[in-house]
């Protein structure tokens, strides 16, 4: 019984941590004060992080949790507080850091509890559940013409891209290895249909430049992939060239799509112009800065939409440092270390999609994945190492998806 509460208590505490951290009001942006919302997700997040501990702490194996991630986040987090004091607006920043704290604790304790093989299915799945479930109630809402968004809970269509589509990067780094099942490739095609119908096209660039990179770090493709692929890129590619499906998720006709990068970047040079002299410049103005004021429009102020642009808001010119050398660091360190193409497939959807929406330096999706991730990545490697059993065993499959490592008898 232990041992099945400590394998399927993981999916619970994902699904409430990530419940914590999604949108339950559209368009609201915590400015400060408490109200009922802002009362529950706390207390959702601190429940979360109390049964994580739990779990840790009754592990029959613990690992070792590197501390460098924790450390670029204190940085970061300590620069932005420092931008705060010197604007004047504590309050809201105090308790998004903590916030942020918090949730990194979590997933500190979450990964510690969990063996490194398997350490990310849980939030995997996790994320195709809210995903899915805030997909489907959006339903009338898509067939009236709308892009696919979410009613309950309330999640922007690009919401629903992120949480669909990290999932549908790991089935398919699992069917590409030839390791897929039929109910995996039926998921792979729900999840995929869900992107699109969001026509969220930093999330479908995304999508593909991560398939090519899985594909690119396979050594061999077995013969029934390898077909399948071809029938695909068949089917696929009239699709694309005589018909109207491209042209109408580049255009999104009927919408003023074309005019949101324009409105963006008046966001961006506001922040970018900042004055040099300024302790803004340096240090920003703290977390709670979402929206910048714009001038010469007919409306007055814009939410900053790029996870680069807000660290520079937030934390100044030092605090994005931070966050570049950090991003870049753990992108290098996966493609060293990592034995296949997930984890750096993985963090170039994020990252990619990172330059054009918020995520990362708030309590996010995307901060739980980066953080995640960072975890993994910067395992020490006698700490991986020692995630193989050690009865005359080793892992020969890492796969995020497989319920289990593959084992194989170990030479002697």
């Amino acid at each position: 019984m232990n041992t099945w509460i400590q394998r399927s208590a993981p999916y619970g505490i994902w699904l409430l941590l990530l419940g914590s951290t999604v949108a339950w009001r559209k368009g609201f942006y915590y400015e400060g004060g408490a109200d009922g919302v802002v009362l529950a997700k706390a207390a959702c997040q601190a429940l979360a992080c109390l049964l994580a501990f739990a779990l840790a702490a009754n592990a029959p194996q613990r690992r070792k949790i590197p501390g460098r991630p924790f450390l670029l986040l204190s940085l970061f987090v300590s620069v932005a507080m420092l931008g705060a004091v010197a604007v004047g607006d504590v309050g809201a920043s105090v308790v998004l850091a903590a916030r942020l704290l918090l949730v990194a604790a979590t997933v500190g304790f979450l990964l510690a509890a969990s063996p490194t093989p398997t350490a990310l299915k849980p939030l995997l799945v996790a994320m195709a559940i809210v995903g899915l479930i805030s997909a489907a109630t959006g339903l009338p809402g898509l067939l009236s013409g709308q892009r696919l968004a979410g009613v309950l809970p309330p999640l922007r269509p690009n919401a629903i891209a992120m949480l669909c589509g990290v999932p549908a990067i790991a089935l398919a780094h699992n069917i590409l290895r030839g390791k897929g099942t039929f109910v995996q490739v039926s998921l792979l095609g729900v999840l995929l249909g869900t992107v699109l119908a969001t026509e969220s096209r930093t999330a479908l660039l995304g999508l593909a430049l991560a398939a090519v990179v899985i594909v690119l770090g396979l050594g061999r493709m077995r013969r029934a992939v390898a077909t399948g692929l071809l029938v695909l890129g068949t089917v696929m590619l009239p699709v694309l060239l005589y018909t109207s499906a491209l042209m109408n998720m580049v255009m999104r006709p009927g919408s003023a799509s074309l005019l949101t990068l324009n409105s963006r970047t008046l966001a961006w040079e506001a922040v970018l112009d900042t004055s040099p002299r300024t302790w803004e410049r340096w240090v920003g103005g703290g977390l709670s800065i979402k929206t910048v004021t714009v001038e010469g429009q007919y409306w007055d102020s814009q939410v900053l939409d790029s996870s680069w642009i807000s660290a520079l808001a937030q934390a100044g010119v030092l605090g994005a440092l931070v966050l570049a050398v950090w991003a870049f660091s753990l992108l290098s360190r996966s493609l060293r270390r990592a034995q296949d193409s997930f984890l750096p497939a993985m963090l170039l959807f994020l990252l990619l999609r990172s330059f054009l929406e918020n995520g990362l330096t708030e309590v996010s999706t995307s901060f739980l994945l980066f953080f995640a991730i960072s975890l993994v990545v910067w395992e020490p490697r006698e700490t991986a190492a020692e995630a193989a059993p050690s009865r005359g065993y080793t892992v020969i499959s890492r796969s995020p998806i497989s319920v289990m490592p593959q084992l194989v008898k170990a030479p002697r």
